[in-house]
């Protein structure tokens, strides 16, 4: 297993939207989470990270810069969220997600980010385990945040998480 973790490029990033497409075509968020991750690299928002096993994208984790929505008071001002981390479930284990993390945390000292923030549902205790030994300890307060709905002119949901930081 030779795993590469790099910053995406938009081509790479429609790729992976196409790949999700594909899994599941019935899935009308996918065009909404398409857009937001483009235009938000095309702004300089955010920047996707991939983890690579050869060809194959395995793992992917999103550093967000400038929020545009109701996360603001936990992103800019030498603030980044590390967002929508996830690694295939067959990769699981490996170290994947400790390598991505670190990828966008470099990133983002290279940006003068001083704080890393990740949210975390509640019920999600192992995640939660995770990023507490990766240094999020610092409780910043809770969330909610509304899913693109998944059918047309159907309804998002909506969930509740808890926001922990770390300085870098």
């Amino acid at each position: 297993m030779n795993i590469e973790i790099r910053p995406a490029t938009i081509k790479e990033i429609k790729e992976w939207w196409i790949e999700e497409r594909a899994k599941n075509p019935t899935d009308y968020s996918h065009d909404v989470w398409e857009k937001w991750a483009i235009e938000g690299d095309e702004s300089g928002r955010l920047q996707a990270f991939y983890a690579w096993d050869g060809e194959k994208i395995i793992g992917r984790a999103t550093l967000i810069f400038q929020d545009d929505g109701d996360q603001a008071e936990w992103v800019g001002d030498g603030k980044a969220e590390i967002y929508d981390l996830d690694v295939n479930i067959e990769y699981r284990g490996k170290g994947i997600s400790s390598s991505l993390v670190d990828a966008a945390t470099t990133f983002a000292k290279q940006r003068d980010i001083h704080t890393l923030t990740i949210g975390v549902e509640p019920h999600e205790t192992r995640n939660l385990q995770i990023y507490s030994r990766w240094g999020f300890t610092d409780f910043l307060g809770h969330g909610k945040e509304t899913y693109p709905p998944r059918v047309k002119d159907g309804v998002g949901e909506t969930i509740n998480f808890l926001v922990y930081a770390k300085k870098i």
